[in-house]
């Protein structure tokens, strides 16, 4: 069972917006990943800031890397309760929402302000 998902973010002002406000999610803890173990786990050979945002079931942990990543297919599945309600809450931020049709279905995406790209589908 899926029990975290580790992103880059580049700031935590703009993960409490997306994560907090817009998702409902509660931040659960800050803490720096020393720069020893970011080295033998991910090659990076530095202190990184980690803010996780989630519940007892799921978390995202968040770890703050300034500047742009670059963009692949990567993509995490997000139910809600209510589609038309979520994407007003996006438009409201700022939040860039993508609504398309294709092979008879209509998909929709929202990208945060880190660049990560989440479909939307309604429960």
């Amino acid at each position: 069972m899926l029990q975290h998902i580790g992103l880059q973010y580049p700031e935590k002002e703009n993960a409490e917006l997306f994560f907090g406000t817009i998702l409902g999610l509660p931040k659960q803890k800050e803490f720096t990943v020393p720069a020893e173990v970011s080295r033998m786990l991910f090659g990076q050979d530095r202190d990184v800031d980690v803010v996780a945002y989630g519940d007892d079931k799921f978390k995202f942990e968040l770890f703050i890397t300034p500047g742009q990543k670059p963009q692949n297919f990567d993509h995490i599945g997000w139910t809600v309760e209510d589609k038309d309600e979520f994407i007003e809450k996006c438009k409201q931020n700022n939040f860039d929402h993508i609504i398309m049709e294709t092979n008879g279905k209509v998909l929709t995406f929202v990208r945060d302000m880190g660049g990560n790209v989440y479909e939307i589908k309604e429960i």
